[in-house]
């Protein structure tokens, strides 16, 4: 909590520093941006992420790093871009548009930092905790790894804590790729602010879809969830702690079931167990999310 605290307070001391620096800074109200397609179209950055996601990731969430690396200078094109935005127009964006712009920017990092080291060596001491071509191969890869942004330079991990703190609910968490088989999937798309809250949800529900995140075995009465709930399991107690529903289980359980009810359909939420099922968390399958080719 320290740390996310932290985190936002110099960002946001950053940002305030330099645009008072800026000659004319005082944004028109008039000219703020609204919660429309029009106002987000007209960031120039959106339409370059746009057209970058859907080039290099695929519909079913699986990056094609191959053909990334083989395109560096897309990456450097977008790199140059965030340094360059100003932090006066970023000021001017409304709450939903930063919002987005710090998931497009997640993202994008973390394929970037793929594709630069692709494909990804072994180390070799590694491979008893990682698989082959885990990006965890690499050193430190959310902490050490560093990207500019309007003239300053931040880590994967700082703008997810930045992100959490932009929007306070556990669902932005699945919007952020950690680049593995376990984690939500990418979107062969851009984040817009004028739409997250309809991306999000359908992020949650492809993400509970993934057989890694939620498993039922009537057979054993055994459900089976991904171990990132528990990343993440103040977040979701805060948001959907309850002693309403199901009592049987466990307080941490119980959120996360609630949790998970917001994105089931009737006919799954019918059937989902009340009580009797023991639950157990999957291993994390840190297998790279790359686009299988043939050779």
């Amino acid at each position: 909590m320290l740390l996310r605290f932290t985190t936002i307070l110099i960002l946001t001391i950053t940002l305030l520093s330099a645009a008072a620096q800026i000659e004319a800074q005082d944004v028109d109200p008039q000219k703020v941006a609204t919660n429309s397609p029009s106002t987000d179209l007209v960031i120039p950055i959106n339409s370059t992420f746009d057209a970058f996601f859907k080039e290099f990731v695929n519909k079913d969430g699986m990056v094609d790093y191959a053909k990334l690396k083989k395109n560096r200078h897309s990456l450097s094109i977008i790199a140059r871009k965030l340094r360059n935005i100003k932090v006066q127009d970023y000021l001017s964006w409304n709450d939903q548009q930063q919002q987005a712009f710090w998931i497009n920017v997640h993202n994008f990092n973390i394929m970037k930092l793929v594709a630069e080291n692709y494909p990804i060596k072994v180390f070799k001491l590694k491979l008893i905790f990682y698989p082959k071509g885990s990006i965890m191969h690499l050193s430190k890869p959310r902490t050490k790894y560093l990207f500019n942004v309007m003239g300053r330079r931040y880590s994967l991990d700082e703008v997810e804590h930045y992100v959490s703190e932009l929007y306070a609910a556990p669902k932005i968490h699945f919007a952020l790729s950690y680049a593995s088989m376990s984690s939500a999937p990418m979107r062969n798309e851009a984040y817009f602010g004028y739409k997250l809250e309809k991306q999000l949800d359908d992020q949650m529900v492809r993400f509970i879809k993934n057989p890694h995140t939620l498993k039922i075995d009537n057979n054993e009465r055994i459900i089976y969830l991904s171990d990132m709930f528990n990343w993440y399991k103040d977040e979701i107690i805060e948001a959907y702690g309850t002693n309403k529903k199901y009592k049987a289980y466990s307080p941490k359980i119980r959120a996360f079931f609630n949790f998970i009810d917001d994105y089931l359909s009737k006919s799954e939420l019918a059937s989902f167990p009340r009580s009797g099922y023991d639950v157990r968390f999957t291993h994390y399958d840190w297998h790279l999310n790359e686009v299988k080719t043939t050779k």
